[in-house]
């Protein structure tokens, strides 16, 4: 598993945050921390360093614009194969970035200029845009919520 430079972690990391200042005005800052082949892209929403999100780990494949993508699952608290917002299994981590953000960060109401993709190239429904209620078991259609 080839591993990246000192010099290209750096040019990553300066890449990341730059990009995420641009796209994502929520994060204050993101960080790159390096294991190995890994980098894991933590989100920073305040200046306070308990104010910050797991994002995604990257993995250096050997090409310095193509890089493999696992998303941060909280339910599992752990890391998984993900493809980015393109359908491609692989892509520059600013794709890995924008791809984690749109899920944990984006606005409900806005959408994409072009609607996302699985990997067959077919449109996936906008969350909300469905009627879910044939998904969910008929027996919990009725049950009231609890009250906070």
């Amino acid at each position: 598993m080839p591993v990246p430079s000192r010099r290209l972690k750096e040019l990553i990391e300066g890449t990341v945050d730059h990009h995420a200042s641009q796209r994502w005005p929520a994060l204050e800052e993101v960080t790159v921390s390096w294991r190995g082949s890994y980098g894991y892209l933590t989100g920073y929403l305040s200046e306070e360093d308990d104010h910050t999100i797991k994002l995604c780990r990257i993995q250096y494949l050997g090409d310095p614009d193509d890089w493999a993508f696992a998303i941060w699952q909280a339910s599992t608290d752990s890391y998984a194969d993900a493809v980015l917002l393109d359908g491609h299994r692989t892509g520059h981590p600013n794709q890995a970035l924008d791809t984690a953000c749109t899920l944990y960060l984006a606005n409900p109401d806005s959408q994409p200029a072009e609607p996302l993709k699985d990997l067959r190239g077919a449109a996936l429904v906008p969350f909300g845009a469905a009627d879910l209620s044939s998904c969910v078991p008929k027996i919990l259609v009725n049950v009231p919520l609890l009250a906070s």
